[in-house]
């Protein structure tokens, strides 16, 4: 897990919720040593999680950073957490690594064993020999609702919210995930559990969205000096619009700025503004994807509607995240290389070292909506083999 190419927040941001983080972690005193910080998709859970690691990081308490990701296997399997976990505690600190490689020598069948098993040999019982006591261990694991499906995570889910009553050293887990049925349950009722939702509606998150809003805009009118936008481009009363259509969401205020980042910022941002105010969160999310799949006017064209099933369909499906050279040998396309096709949907879609969609709500925004005038909805029902074919996806798999 290489946290290097993750973003964290902007600076004077998410204010409040980090002190409280801080002062928390460092309460040795608390009973509770798990803090669940929970929010709707695109809330900014990651980027908040990624600075929480680098603040610790800069500390020396930084014991662990696990990150899931539904579309990387080895970033989705509940299997792997705990020993990974150990690994990076192993890394961390020589006298935890001592204990952990003894245990293993003593018994290496603790690789295979159940998770309960694993969390007790390899984490509890090492820590339990460690001398340590402040400042607090930190461990933080973000988009714990990626790691596996509710049935693949139950024990997971057991070892979390129950065994890790059991440490004994001063540790403090942060978790970030949605409020998924399984974990709710699983962390609501540990009184060792400190539930956290993040308050898209505060005045604050408002704050810290203008603020990004400022410093993207600033970055816009630096790239195009050329279209001599003005110093002040768009105006407070524009950036004001622009975060009462977020309501909240800060992977709405990301990929706003990345459509208006385009050919023409000035079309850009007026695209946005003309259309409807969506009524909640979630729905604002939705019509700007619709938005910015609009803008590629070419949805009369069935070559490229094709192309973009056969490709977007490719990545959803994907277990690992593929390069562009390697879509291009999957579906079989020499004479359209899918970079022409993905390069149009730069603020939705990553483009290289690998292709991935930027945030996993546009890819349920891609399975469960109608899309473009119901011309992206047909990916709702996508089969495998409609994508590649047989033999291929076969091998593949």
């Amino acid at each position: 897990m290489d946290p290097s190419r993750r973003t964290d927040c902007l600076l004077n941001t998410r204010v409040d919720i980090l002190k409280f983080i801080v002062d928390w972690t460092n309460d040795t005193g608390s009973e509770q040593n798990i803090l669940w910080i929970y929010g709707l998709a695109g809330s900014g859970k990651s980027t908040l999680s990624t600075t929480i690691a680098n603040i610790f990081r800069d500390s020396g308490q930084l014991g662990a950073f696990l990150f899931f990701d539904r579309d990387v296997t080895e970033r989705s399997d509940p299997m792997r957490v705990v020993k990974t976990l150990a690994h990076q505690l192993a890394t961390f600190d020589p006298s935890i690594r001592a204990a952990i490689r003894t245990a293993v020598e003593n018994n290496p069948n603790t690789l295979m064993s159940p998770l309960p098993h694993q969390f007790r040999t390899l984490v509890l019982d090492p820590l339990s020999g460690v001398e340590h006591t402040a400042p607090a261990i930190v461990i933080v694991l973000d988009a714990l609702d990626e790691c596996g499906t509710k049935g693949e995570r139950e024990a997971l889910l057991a070892v979390l919210a129950h065994h890790s009553i059991k440490l004994h050293v001063p540790i403090r887990v942060i978790i970030t995930s949605r409020a998924a049925s399984d974990i709710y349950h699983a962390f609501q009722s540990g009184h060792h559990i400190l539930p956290y939702e993040l308050n898209i509606t505060s005045s604050m998150n408002r704050s810290d969205i203008l603020s990004y809003f400022r410093h993207r805009m600033s970055l816009i009118r630096a790239r195009n000096r050329d279209l001599r936008l003005g110093p002040e481009w768009p105006g407070e009363e524009v950036l004001l619009e622009l975060v009462q259509r977020a309501h909240g969401l800060f992977v709405w205020a990301s990929t706003a700025a990345k459509f208006i980042n385009g050919h023409s910022p000035r079309n850009r941002l007026g695209i946005i503004l003309a259309e409807e105010k969506a009524s909640s969160a979630e729905a604002s999310l939705d019509a700007l994807y619709k938005t910015a799949l609009e803008s590629v006017e070419q949805w009369d064209d069935e070559d490229f509607v094709k192309e973009f099933r056969d490709i977007l369909g490719t990545i959803l499906v994907a277990r690992q995240p593929l390069s562009t050279t390697a879509i291009d040998a999957l579906l079989q396309s020499p004479d359209m290389p899918s970079l022409h096709t993905i390069s149009r949907l730069a603020c939705l879609i990553q483009q290289s070292p690998t292709v991935r969609v930027l945030h996993p709500s546009f890819a349920e925004f891609l399975l469960t909506n109608n899309g473009v005038d119901g011309k992206c909805g047909f990916l709702t029902d996508l089969r495998m083999t409609e994508v590649l074919p047989l033999n291929v996806w076969t091998e593949w798999m």
